[in-house]
């Protein structure tokens, strides 16, 4: 801060502060002022940093077959960007996409995991060999940095394979 009035059209020193979270917005909150005057004012106040370039990363993806449901941690908030339609989940044999419109996404902030639904499909989804995919040009952070690099995994449903192993 200021403990030296600096004069008029003078400025003061930079403060420099650490921010790892690019933000819209900040709030600058004057906690204290010079004098006896009940007012202050302020002609000008510059906010300057380095601008976020880090692209978000994927990771950690896996099919919860009971839910039926895919998750998806990222590395940063992409919340804002978050679609339903962000997430292909085409069958390899048949090449038969999942449609948008039978999927829901939900985002949690806490632990930064994208969870995609299939409510289109009550019974289940079908039976087949799954591959999964982000697109890196639809999703961003909250700098808009567009992913780092397509994300994908293999899947697999198979009806009556409660314990995972491909047998019914």
């Amino acid at each position: 801060g200021i403990n030296v009035d600096p004069g008029r059209s003078m400025f003061g020193p930079v403060v420099t502060f650490a921010n790892t979270t690019a933000y819209r917005s900040y709030r600058v909150i004057v906690k204290s002022q010079r004098g006896v005057e009940t007012s202050v004012q302020y002609g000008e106040m510059n906010l300057v940093g380095a601008r976020d370039t880090v692209p978000p990363q994927a990771s950690n993806g896996l099919f919860d077959s009971a839910a039926p449901a895919v998750t998806v941690q990222f590395s940063e908030d992409v919340s804002d960007s978050l679609s339903a339609g962000d997430l292909e989940v085409k069958n390899i044999a048949t090449d038969a996409v999942i449609p948008a419109s039978a999927m829901n996404v939900t985002w949690n902030a806490a632990t930064r995991i994208a969870r995609w639904t299939f409510p289109g499909y009550p019974a289940g989804l079908p039976d087949g060999n799954y591959h999964v995919s982000l697109s890196p040009t639809n999703i961003a952070d909250l700098a808009h940095n567009a992913l780092a690099a397509p994300y994908g995994f293999d899947m697999y449903v198979l009806a009556g394979a409660e314990n995972r192993d491909r047998q019914v």
